[in-house]
């Protein structure tokens, strides 16, 4: 049977300080998390830990790592305890059973819901230390009070029990529960392979990490540590590294799972991360690890839930705020607030620290916690929905946008973007500010009828409207009898800021739609639209073939006006008349029928037949025309190696065709 492969969760530990989540944690994995002497000494968590959990798998069942971190429980240390929960999916609550829920206990549970967290393993600790009288009824309280909270908050119990971190039979009876428990969910008995199957699917530069811990290895170099979170990282792949104000490139040297080295490794995995580097770059606790250079941005717009009871909605604006995304801190402005009927508010935060603005490197629909006010204590959590607002669009325009958003109805928002563009057409790498990169554009393009035209995109409305626009203005130019339409012009008249490629594709469509329901025909010629007659060509390009004809061979310039042209118009008819080998242009300034040409020819083969020598005055008497057409025919013919000059003569190289 083939082995399946490892499944990875990561879980966080919260709760309230003091409430033995350190000591529980010691007592499941057999790691003390307190790594630092301040911690120890103190014995208390003041930064991130990690510890794993490995559940033995058999033939029918993938082994289970389950790497924890455990987050400080301290007021003081809350931004610790945000870099510690971004991205995590389950996290184990301690709650000391002799106390029930605390301060921090509430506040870690507002922080879970509003980062999406799925739900919680509760587990009451202490219970040894609740008094033998009423201890029952108080540790069912204890319960009854978490439930109750975690209901309020929408935080699904996935398990819950009750432990004492001294007692080795209450913690393999938890462990066994967390593994009954991560084996039921998603990457679990049933899904294991089908994660390892969409991870290889992902582009490389899908990969995702934020760093959490940053130090040096003797023997190895820069190490960073952090929880994969998309596609598959790989030991030897270059990689991008951004934060505030760092840009680098580095390679990977080699992955470590708790200790574990690896060659691959999927998401869900904690990983240290051995880094190479060209040149020396400043890391911390924040930069992204990514496959592909990411997006940054000096702004979002987002939807934010207020766990504060609306506190948000009586706050004075522009208010300055702090962002916590993935493992990062972002100092911002929030500038201004709309509320929403569904409940939360719409608003748009901006980048800006002491020295100035600056780009982070958010993703769309990445949640994130904000926090405000003098002790930082209130909270809400928020939903990237956009980068940089651009300019073009208004503020009328934002809400209809940031709803199709947040319904992650994409669809109506690229319609929404695409109606307000001024340009009317937009490529693909400019709806990166509010289309996640994982979207198949043109098949959410195709579904929603909007029009794909030389790698832009156009709302079908409008591309309706603008080809009739088109046709409006080329008809009405047809109609003033140049018999023409110059394209540049027709675009600037309709569209001046269309691009000419897209513009192009347009005249295509409106062409082909004409030419199947009028009797005449339109047709493209070069840079310039021509009514067509029944032979094919416009009636004022008909009249200047007749009049070469009727003339035998006259000089361009006289034939433009004889056919009432500019100069420019009857040299382009002229060249396409050529293509067709209907007319020939003579010695640059004069054109000729292609049948005077054949009679020159001939004239020219008799010539040399009788005399041996073709002389101007001679051709000139045979031809009956004068000297100076004579004369550019000679060099006409002298250019396509028909004749050559010998002395004041000619000889003749190619015979004339055989009537």
């Amino acid at each position: 049977m083939e082995k399946l492969p490892t499944a990875h969760f990561t879980l966080a530990t919260a709760g309230h300080v003091d409430h033995g989540k350190t000591s529980l944690l010691r007592a499941l994995t057999g790691v003390d998390t307190d790594r630092l002497k301040e911690e120890r000494e103190r014995q208390m968590t003041t930064d991130l830990g990690f510890a794993p959990l490995i559940f033995k798998g058999e033939d029918d069942r993938p082994e289970i790592i389950a790497g924890f971190i455990d987050v400080p429980g301290h007021g003081k240390f809350l931004k610790n305890m945000l870099a510690g929960v971004g991205g995590v999916e389950i996290a184990l609550l301690v709650v000391a059973a002799d106390e029930g829920p605390m301060p921090q206990t509430i506040q870690h549970i507002k922080i879970l819901s509003l980062l999406g967290v799925k739900g919680v393993i509760l587990a009451l600790s202490k219970v040894d230390l609740v008094g033998s009288g009423s201890g029952k009824k108080t540790v069912e309280e204890s319960e009854e009070d978490c439930r109750r909270l975690l209901q309020e908050y929408r935080l699904a119990v996935l398990h819950c029990a009750r432990v004492n971190a001294h007692s080795q039979e209450s913690v393999q009876s938890l462990k066994l529960d967390i593994e009954r428990v991560l084996r039921g969910l998603p990457r679990g008995e049933s899904d294991i392979k089908e994660q390892a199957k969409a991870a290889s699917k992902k582009k490389a530069g899908d990969a995702f990490l934020a760093v959490d811990r940053v130090f040096v290895k003797a023997g190895y170099g820069r190490v960073v540590t952090g929880t994969l979170l998309e596609s598959e990282l790989k030991s030897g792949d270059s990689v991008y590294l951004t934060g505030v104000g760092l840009s680098a490139s580095a390679r990977v040297r080699g992955l470590e799972n708790f200790g574990r080295k690896l060659e691959k490794a999927l998401p869900g995995q904690r990983l240290a991360v051995n880094l190479t580097f060209k040149e020396e770059v400043a890391l911390s606790r924040g930069v992204i690890i990514t496959g592909s250079e990411p997006q940054t941005f000096g702004g979002i717009l987002a939807v934010l839930q207020d766990a504060e009871g609306g506190k948000l909605e009586h706050c004075k604006l522009p208010m300055q705020v702090k962002i916590y995304h993935g493992t990062a801190e972002y100092p911002a402005y929030l500038r201004w607030l709309d509320k929403r009927q569904e409940g939360g508010y719409f608003a748009q935060l901006a980048f800006q620290a002491e020295d100035g603005r600056f780009r982070a490197p958010v993703r769309l629909q990445d949640r994130f916690i904000m926090r405000w006010g003098e002790t930082g204590s209130d909270i809400a959590g928020g939903t990237v929905l956009t980068g940089d607002r651009p300019t073009y669009l208004k503020r009328h325009a934002v809400a209809s946008l940031l709803s199709a958003l947040a319904e992650l109805s994409y669809q109506r928002a690229l319609d929404l973007v695409l109606a307000e563009y001024p340009r009317l057409a937009l490529q693909e790498a400019e709806l990166s500010w509010f289309l996640p990169s994982s979207l198949e554009v043109r098949s959410l393009a195709k579904a929603n009828e909007i029009e794909h035209l030389a790698g832009h995109f156009l709302s079908f409305a409008r591309y309706e409207k603008l080809k009739e626009s088109v046709k409006s203005a080329m008809y009405k130019q047809l109609a003033a009898g140049q018999g023409f339409v110059v394209i540049e012009s027709l675009r600037t008249a309709v569209c001046p800021f269309l691009e000419r490629e897209v513009f192009g594709e347009v005249i295509a469509a409106v062409l082909a739609s004409e030419n199947m329901t009028k009797p005449e025909s339109l047709e493209r010629q070069g840079d310039r639209i021509v009514a067509t007659t029944q032979s094919g060509i416009s009636a004022e390009a008909a009249a200047l073939l007749a009049l070469v004809d009727e003339k035998a061979i006259l000089e361009i310039k006289e034939l433009a006006s004889l056919a009432g042209l500019s100069l420019r118009d009857a040299k382009q008819y002229l060249e396409a008349f050529e293509k067709r080998e209907e007319v020939f242009v003579v010695a640059y300034d004069f054109a000729a029928s292609a049948k005077e040409i054949a009679r020159a020819h001939k004239i020219l083969g008799k010539l040399w037949q009788s005399k041996r020598d073709i002389s101007p005055s001679d051709f000139r008497e045979a031809m009956q025309i004068s000297r100076k057409y004579i004369m550019a025919l000679l060099s006409f013919f002298d250019d396509r190696q028909v004749t050559r000059r010998v002395g004041n003569g000619r000889m003749l190289l190619k015979a004339p065709k055989a009537d």
